[in-house]
């Protein structure tokens, strides 16, 4: 009843009713699913549009399933989308024609922690990591499922970087445990435990690390590493990730490390006309985010770190 009668007040206010839409995000308690797709919600129902959001395994489910058709749109990891294009020229498949990425929402860290004294050194990480010299043994390295974010950021440096994934292992873990792979760095049997998360010196994994005598966060920042580009973005960008001191880490310790974006991927020759010009106009929206929000505090600070060359990621691709 109550979706019968707000179709017809739209219908009496002149407005468009479209069937509803669905975006996919990641897991149900996460941001992409209770903040950032309710946020894109809202600002398509002014327009008429509902969209509802479902949760997924992750970045890497969600191109999949926009590329085949099952969902319109998804919010994934830019990074992410960069490594499934790749995947899928090596096929000699279609998806860079296909489909596309629209915003940079927020911001999100690639955080690697690793032990002090062991093999991975406190500076110049990435030139070890990625030597054009193999090790006498790879770096063993854990992280999340083989759908999720952070195993995504990993394959695009794998793919991106030739010598960093021959001297890798990565470790998938479904049922990943932050403490259980510390537990196991400090044994030795991983020489890193890379998560990807927005920058927030809240999280618990964060302050693990932080309040630990014998663990460290990896710097990456590496010039190296903001040089791929994905449809003429940048995959990366260089930032300090706050670890103490509040949110934004003001007074407190930073890492320098890679952020990827939050984008939405959409399927440009799938997704209607309607869809598509109400989801840009919201992303290029500055008060998407409700203001006073953590998300809304973070994207304002990667606007003033990025400048103008975060409009980049707001440039339409429908053709």
């Amino acid at each position: 009843m109550k979706r019968l009668l707000l179709a017809a007040a739209l219908l009496l206010s002149g407005s468009p009713v479209f069937a509803a839409e669905k975006m996919q995000t990641a897991s149900a308690a996460g941001a992409y699913n209770a903040k950032i797709c309710p946020a894109i919600a809202a600002s398509l129902a002014k327009t008429g549009l509902s969209l509802t959001c479902e949760p997924s395994a992750g970045s890497g489910q969600n191109f999949d399933d926009v590329f085949k058709g099952a969902v319109p749109l998804a919010l994934g990891q830019l990074d992410v989308f960069g490594l499934k294009l790749l995947e899928d020229q090596a096929k000699g498949g279609n998806a860079t024609e296909a489909m596309g990425s629209v915003g940079f929402i927020v911001p999100e860290a690639l955080f690697c922690v690793a032990k002090k004294g062991g093999r991975i050194p406190t500076a110049n990480a990435w030139g070890v990591l990625n030597d054009s010299e193999k090790p006498d043994k790879p770096y063993v390295v854990s992280t999340y499922g083989p759908s999720s974010g952070p195993a995504g950021t990993l394959g695009f440096l794998r793919k991106t970087f030739p010598s960093f994934g021959k001297n890798v292992d990565v470790k998938y873990q479904d049922n990943f445990k932050f403490d259980v792979e510390a537990g196991r760095l400090r044994a030795g049997l991983r020489d890193m435990v890379c998560f990807v998360n927005m920058p927030n010196p809240a999280d618990e994994r964060v302050m693990t690390v932080v309040a630990s005598d014998d663990l460290f966060f990896v710097p990456l920042d590496s010039p190296l590493l903001a040089t791929p580009q994905i449809n003429g973005r940048p995959a990366y960008q260089i930032m300090a990730a706050p670890l103490t001191g509040g949110f934004l880490g003001i007074g407190g310790t930073q890492v320098r490390t890679i952020h990827t974006g939050v984008t939405v991927y959409m399927n440009v020759d799938k997704i209607s006309d309607p869809l598509y010009k109400a989801v840009v106009a919201a992303l290029r929206d500055p008060d998407l985010l409700p203001k006073g929000d953590i998300l809304s505090t973070l994207a304002q600070w990667s606007d003033r770190a990025m400048g103008a060359g975060k409009n980049l990621y707001n440039e339409t691709v429908r053709r």
